[in-house]
């Protein structure tokens, strides 16, 4: 599972490993994760992922589909 998520994120492993991120980094992540599990309406999904690809877009300039 953690290889998974690392080749979605384009991050190695290491960094979802106890030693490879930062607590509160490690923690988002983790609570990121269980709010996308725990919405079961596609549209609530795709509602999310609009606002989170806005705000990477503002920061990086880059928006990936």
């Amino acid at each position: 599972m953690i290889r998974r998520i690392a080749e979605a994120l384009g991050r190695p492993e290491a960094v979802f490993r106890k030693d490879g991120a930062s607590g509160s980094d490690f923690a988002d992540q983790g609570e990121l994760l269980r709010i996308w599990q725990s919405l079961t309406d596609h549209a609530d999904r795709r509602r999310i992922l609009a606002f989170a690809r806005g705000v990477a877009s503002e920061r990086s300039g880059v928006i990936r589909p």
